[in-house]
């Protein structure tokens, strides 16, 4: 499934701090991202939205992750 195809017939899904911060703590690559931009002074709660909204939101794999952290 092509990722503009997931955007039509897939609602996007809810941000839910506590979920994100499962996946985060299961992702290399999330993580690194998380804690590069926390040791620059950000809120963890703000992070983990922006983490959300830029990498699980549109994307079907990092969605169904996110999905499983429930």
């Amino acid at each position: 499934m092509n990722p503009k195809e997931y955007e039509r017939d897939e609602p996007a899904p809810e941000f839910n701090a506590e979920q994100m911060l499962r996946l985060v703590e299961k992702d290399l690559y999330l993580k690194f991202l998380f804690n590069d931009l926390r040791a620059k002074g950000n809120e963890e709660t703000d992070l983990l939205e922006i983490l959300f909204n830029s990498n699980v939101v549109g994307d079907s794999i990092y969605t169904s992750e996110y999905e499983g952290c429930r």
